[in-house]
């Protein structure tokens, strides 16, 4: 307990990053499903749905588990930045995973802003 909001977000990106260097994919690509993505909805939604925020919220509860804190509920923002992010593609649309991007331009997606 009494960790810092900055430990919070450092170890739910560190852990985000190591979802995106393991090669998480799903399977089938664009189905919404796979092992490790169903991990990440689950008791979120049904399965099968968009994850991008739910992998969020995963990474941010892994990170909350092992500082003994709650996962925090956060603001929802537009704004153009580099992120790692879960349902996605980088450069080949068949391979739908987790990446670091930057994204440029904000059109019909949900980013979530931790703040520390």
């Amino acid at each position: 307990m009494g960790q810092s909001p900055s430990s919070l977000a450092k170890l739910s990106l560190e852990i985000a990053l190591a979802e995106a260097s393991a090669g998480i994919y799903e399977d089938p690509p664009h189905g919404n499903r796979g092992l490790r993505v169903d991990e990440y909805q689950a008791g979120r939604a049904v399965l099968g749905q968009a994850w991008c925020l739910k992998f969020v919220h995963w990474c941010y509860s892994q990170a909350g588990i092992r500082l003994g804190v709650p996962n925090p509920l956060p603001k929802l923002v537009a704004n153009s930045f580099s992120s790692v992010e879960g349902n996605t593609w980088a450069t080949d649309q068949e391979k739908e995973g987790v990446y670091v991007v930057k994204r440029l331009h904000v059109i019909n997606y949900e980013f979530v802003r931790i703040e520390s």
